[in-house]
């Protein structure tokens, strides 16, 4: 049995993800915690599979009906233009990547001072843990 269980990037490649989770569940020790990370604005990225994007509620669900509570879910990213950006930055060469991107954060950075709720709105992904 262990403390701790890592799952960075994993659960949208798995079919079988409530399976897996119950299985991590019962290797956990009494207390132990579940600690990943699962995209949601980027590209698809099979290696052989890529099945699903979670929302919050979603991967909420999951982890609920695997056995998990105590579950902390935390949005990763900034606001729209950082997503839109994750979205189309293959498209330009690295060096106007680097050249865009400053620009890109402090327009983020303007818009969140207003719309603050947007900051959770274009997640790049959810951090969670549970245990």
């Amino acid at each position: 049995y262990c403390d701790t269980a890592f799952m960075f990037n994993v659960l949208e490649h798995l079919n079988n993800r409530e399976r897996v989770l119950t299985e991590v569940r019962r290797v956990l020790r009494k207390g132990g915690t579940l600690v990943g990370v699962v995209p949601f604005l980027v590209k698809v990225h099979p290696d052989p599979h890529d099945f699903v994007r979670f929302t919050d509620e979603g991967l909420r669900n999951l982890l609920g009906v695997s056995g998990f509570s105590e579950i902390i879910i935390t949005p990763v990213g900034r606001g729209p233009i950082v997503a839109s950006y994750s979205q189309s930055e293959f498209l330009l060469p690295r060096v106007l990547k680097l050249l865009v991107l400053p620009f890109v954060l402090c327009i983020d950075r303007i818009l969140l001072m207003f719309r603050p709720g947007w900051r959770n709105a274009f997640p790049l992904s959810y951090a969670f843990s549970a245990r």
